[in-house]
């Protein structure tokens, strides 16, 4: 049944605060989708810098009235930002002639509504979202959201404005502090020419990077993984872990610090999904092993790295804990439990690193079986995760708590109590 657009208008606050989706501020999972045309695009494939529109649309009367909105403010950024629609409805490629209008950008086919799921904003089918449009910056945090039917124009107008005056002086002054060290310039020449080869190694590996993503937005929803769809459909992981096995070592190191450890996150979590690929169907990572070391699997040599076999162990305890000290990294290793902090639909990025880990830690943090503050009384029921790795944490309960009051709710003096950790498989059986 149709509702009146006012009536729609009406109920949009109250509708809008029980369906929040993603926050402002937090990090949009990267997507690949195809267009009428079959060219694929890609949330950060665009100009470096610029911001993007994200537009979910049902390609609805009032969906099309937006249109010249959208056109205009793509017009008049001078490129600096860009709008992509995707629709959400449910036919295949290319769209029906009579439902594709003509516009200036582009309008992505999600026939299966994963970008939406994604952002948590489910719909009824032929209803939008109920934030349907997202202004996503260079770096893929979210600046802004709402559903364009329920935002004035001229407001609208205003925030892209704001939006890219600011990503215009921020580039300026980038480039203004250049300009004053032009006397270093032939030092910076000298760096890049020594380091183009490992610049274009890492180059190249972006490229492999783009299938992970493209098979983690596949076959990941709401941090689980459908490993039996990805059972069958494994060609995207198997081509990231043979590029891991080879990487070389010696330009790895070249790297800048955030493409190392974002490298070595995805390695981690990647070779965690073969290796319950490998024995699926399985209950729990904890039953790979006799079951007298339900930690086998850790001990295991089922990581290929730069031309050697090490241990998931390795990766974690030898390689990124000690070498990066960001107590970040436990909300973004996965070890294919429930009870780890969701695994996202996208590859680690360097140049996102440090959104992407802020976004896990707010999203595992919001998770209230895994860690709760609202209970009545002044205790804090956090994960194990804290417990076991306390000393990365600050070492004690009192900087547990202090960590974690970016995300919770919590005060100082507050006891902290541990929550059960659930170790079976964290399988989306769909």
């Amino acid at each position: 049944m149709s509702v009146p657009l006012w009536l729609w208008r009406l109920s949009w606050p109250l509708r809008a605060k029980l369906h929040p989706g993603a926050e402002i501020g937090g990090c949009f999972p990267d997507f690949t989708l195809r267009d009428g045309s079959g060219r694929e695009h890609s949330l950060y494939d665009g100009k470096p810098g610029a911001h993007t529109v994200l537009w979910l649309t049902n390609l609805c009367e009032d969906c099309r009235a937006k249109i010249p909105l959208l056109e205009e403010v793509r017009r008049e950024s001078n490129g600096r930002v860009r709008v992509l629609a995707v629709s959400i409805l449910a036919v295949d490629d290319p769209l029906p002639g009579q439902t594709a209008p003509k516009c200036g950008f582009p309008i992505l086919l999600d026939p299966a509504d994963v970008v939406a799921l994604r952002l948590g904003q489910a719909h009824p089918p032929g209803a939008c979202p109920m934030r349907n449009v997202y202004i996503v910056d260079g770096r893929g945090t979210i600046r802004f959201k709402h559903h364009l039917s329920a935002v004035r124009p001229d407001e609208f107008r205003s925030v892209c404005r704001k939006l890219s005056e600011a990503a215009e002086r921020s580039r300026r002054e980038a480039d203004s502090h250049s300009g004053a060290s032009h006397m270093k310039r032939p030092v910076l020449y000298l760096i890049l020419i020594l380091s183009a080869s490992g610049v274009c190694r890492a180059a190249e590996f972006d490229r492999e990077r783009s299938r992970l993503t493209a098979t983690l937005f596949a076959h990941v929803r709401e941090g689980r993984v459908d490993y039996a769809g990805l059972k069958k459909d494994s060609a995207g992981l198997n081509a990231w872990l043979a590029a891991a096995a080879k990487a070389d070592e010696t330009d790895f190191k070249g790297w800048p610090r955030e493409e190392r450890l974002a490298f070595l996150i995805n390695v981690y979590n990647a070779a965690t999904i073969r290796l319950i690929l490998d024995h699926y169907p399985i209950e729990s990572i904890r039953k790979i092993g006799p079951v007298w070391d339900p930690n086998k699997a850790w001990k295991l040599p089922a990581v290929k790295l730069c031309g050697r076999i090490v241990t998931l162990n390795a990766v974690e305890h030898e390689m990124i804990r000690p070498v990066y000290k960001d107590p970040r990294v436990h909300f973004a290793l996965v070890c294919a439990a429930k009870g780890c902090p969701p695994l996202r639909s996208e590859a680690y990025d360097g140049a996102r690193l440090n959104a992407q880990l802020d976004d896990q830690a707010r999203a595992f943090l919001s998770q209230k079986a895994k860690n709760d503050a609202s209970r009545a009384g002044e205790t804090a029921y956090l994960s194990p995760i804290f417990k076991w790795y306390m000393e990365d944490f600050g070492g004690s309960k009192k900087s547990v708590l202090n960590f974690v009051k970016k995300w919770l709710p919590v005060e100082d003096g507050w006891s902290v109590d541990w929550t059960e950790y659930d170790w079976s498989l964290n399988e989306d059986k769909r």
